[in-house]
């Protein structure tokens, strides 16, 4: 059963199912930024450089956060989010060096419409091992504008992580040991980009391990 709980530019349902087993979280949100850097209104200035700080761009959407105990070994977690974005105030130079409304309507660069994840990690109680688990996930992405001109799109994407981990009492002390695997499958993907000119992909099949003590 969802309540709303109103926020200034955001408002929240909450839900819990099965004794609190299952628990999630739906926001429904409108934001504006102001004093985004646009070109001068000065055209010579703007023809040299200069910005000043009197853009906009507005943002609303919703987010899903979604966290659940399956059973004592199996758990999840997923998230979804829906953007929806505008630059709402802006101006620009044409060919002639004349003031424009710059990119004012076009969508903000390097945010996907669509997003989401889904993390399902198991622990070992079966075998006696409460403290090994083991985790697979899921993140994907839309595509996404290269830059504010809209002139290129970022092609969308998944992309496919792994985790081992063991947990051991220590004494007072808690000791972990992880190991991460981050894009399982290799995938050549794009991250974000800023221009033409300047993009960035994603990095390749990258293995991470870590040792952590707790006092």
């Amino acid at each position: 059963m969802f309540s709303l709980l109103p926020a200034r530019s955001t408002d929240y349902a909450q839900g819990e199912w099965w004794d609190g087993m299952l628990t999630s979280t739906l926001a429904f949100y409108h934001l504006t930024k102001e004093n985004i850097t646009i070109a001068h209104q000065d055209p010579a200035l703007a023809r040299q450089g200069f910005v000043e700080q009197t853009g906009e761009a507005r943002s609303q959407g919703i987010e899903f956060d979604i966290h659940g105990q399956l059973s004592e070994a199996w758990s999840l977690i997923g998230s979804y989010a829906y953007t929806d974005t505008e630059i709402t105030e802006d101006q620009g130079l044409d060919e002639l060096g004349n003031l424009t409304e710059g990119d004012k309507g076009n969508l903000l660069r390097n945010v996907p419409e669509h997003a989401g994840s889904l993390w399902v990690n198991h622990h070992f109680t079966e075998f006696g091992w409460p403290g090994l688990s083991a985790g697979f996930g899921v993140f994907l992405a839309s595509d996404r504008e290269g830059d504010l001109t809209n002139s290129f799109q970022l092609p969308d994407y998944a992309r496919l992580d792994a985790a081992l981990k063991y947990s051991q009492k220590v004494g007072p002390s808690k000791l972990t040991l992880q190991f991460n695997v981050q894009n399982l499958l290799d995938k050549d993907y794009l991250v974000a980009a800023r221009n033409r000119t300047s993009v960035t992909p994603a990095e390749p099949l990258t293995f991470l391990g870590s040792i952590r003590l707790e006092f």
